[in-house]
């Protein structure tokens, strides 16, 4: 079954704040850098993906690479340190990052009237619903919701919940494909059971992010709700595509991002 979903957050600039943030930490001026192969071995991603990182970085001034000399740190970023990531949760695992998930809960139970609203469910209709925490790099990150409508909702139980991709679980569960096609980026603040979760004060900022996806036949199908610690997470979005994946229709040269941090 094929994992389809829209991707605001390239690999690449994921792979690009990960290596300021150990540059910053592990390297001075002077030392030699890990090549593209071992890069790209290590974070489980082609050598394109990993230029395409350090072609920025190299741009900032903060390494220098030389054909058959290798790459050589020149100086360190000019920033405040910064322990926030952005990017797919998901991605965290498959970069081989220090990434856990935990379920909360499961079950069929009565969504919130945003969620029946966005499922196009009549008020007070059960779908079943699976709550996650993601940790990363030992401390909480986010806390992750998933409601199905319950045409699906039965095979979803047969989902392995502890894998790092809940939609390509419950796609290969349920035997459907499925879109995403709206996306809501809003910012709050905890409450008491959000603050619990993600250990963080009653009333800390937070970033929540939610997902309509629709199945084969266009209908409205399950909704994931993501509710990020903003001191440890920001939003990336990509605004073009790399020269290289230029086809008709014909897409724009210059790679572009857009932070937003709540």
């Amino acid at each position: 079954m094929a994992y389809r979903f829209f991707s605001p957050f390239p690999k690449h600039l994921q792979i690009r704040e990960l290596l300021l943030r150990r540059i910053e930490r592990e390297f001075q001026p002077g030392d030699q850098f890990p090549t593209e192969q071992a890069l790209a071995e290590e974070f489980g991603v082609t050598r394109k993906t990993v230029r395409e990182a350090l072609r920025w970085i190299e741009s900032e001034g903060l390494i220098r690479r030389g054909r058959g000399q290798g790459t050589f740190v020149t100086a360190r970023p000019e920033r405040p340190a910064d322990n926030r990531v952005t990017g797919m949760s998901e991605h965290f695992a498959q970069l081989n990052l220090d990434t856990s998930a935990e379920v909360v809960s499961k079950g069929v139970e009565t969504p919130p009237p945003e969620i029946a609203a966005a499922l196009h469910r009549p008020h007070g209709e059960p779908v079943f619903r699976v709550t996650r925490t993601r940790h990363f790099e030992g401390a909480p990150l986010v806390f992750n919701e998933c409601f199905v409508i319950l045409h699906y909702g039965g095979r979803a139980l047969e989902c392995d919940f502890d894998q790092p991709s809940l939609m390509k679980e419950l796609e290969e569960a349920v035997g459907e494909s499925f879109q995403e096609k709206h996306q809501q980026i809003e910012a709050t603040v905890a409450d008491t059971h959000l603050a619990g979760l993600l250990d963080i004060a009653l009333g800390a900022p937070v970033l929540v992010i939610t997902r309509h996806y629709v199945d084969a036949r266009g209908q409205s199908a399950l909704v994931f709700r993501s509710s990020y610690r903003a001191d440890r997470y920001y939003y990336t979005i990509d605004l073009a595509h790399p020269p290289d994946e230029r086809a008709a229709p014909k897409r724009g040269r210059a790679p572009g991002r857009a932070r937003k941090a709540g």
